[in-house]
């Protein structure tokens, strides 16, 4: 009969209420998340007077030691992160939306540092056309993909879910 369908299993029901994209939260945000926004909150506005205390006092111009192994090692890590993406990505894995954010995080900041630490004009005026025609970009479509990719992620395993709530065992 159509009606004599057993309902899905309570482990089914939660799993697939747990990733339904259209569910609001019914609490308040659990403690270790406010202890989070609060340590985080308290950094930011920390960083305010010793960022405006190093850009009076830190020199223009400074040699720095191991400068090449600094923007290699570097690069190497920026190369991991969007090799570890792009795995990511074509598995649908859960650490998509970290790795794609992770990966948009350091193109800005290679972008940015390209640019600001350039020693010529012609060296300068590279770093500002590779920034803008492939990091800034990339970074773009890594943070597409960081907003993106859960939902996704969250609806292929709701639907999962739907499906095997709806199998005959």
């Amino acid at each position: 009969m159509a009606g004599s369908e057993e309902p899905p299993p309570a482990e089914e029901r939660a799993l697939a209420a747990a990733y339904d994209p259209d569910r609001r939260p019914t609490t308040g945000l659990p403690r270790v998340m406010w202890v989070s926004a609060l340590i985080l909150g308290v950094g930011a506005v920390l960083l305010i007077p010793w960022t405006v205390y190093l850009a009076w006092t830190l020199p223009g111009h400074a040699v720095a030691a191991n400068y090449d192994i600094a923007w290699t090692g570097f690069d190497i890590g920026l190369i991991l992160a969007l090799a570890g993406t792009a795995v990511a990505a074509l598995r649908g894995g859960r650490w998509l939306p970290t790795l794609a954010a992770v990966t948009a995080a350091a193109l800005l900041i290679d972008a940015w540092f390209d640019v600001v630490t350039a020693s010529t004009v012609a060296d300068r005026v590279e770093a500002v056309v590779l920034a803008a025609i492939v990091e800034i970009p990339v970074a773009g479509a890594c943070l597409w993909i960081a907003v993106n990719a859960q939902e996704f992620n969250d609806r292929r395993v709701a639907r999962a879910a739907r499906r095997t709530s709806h199998r005959p065992r």
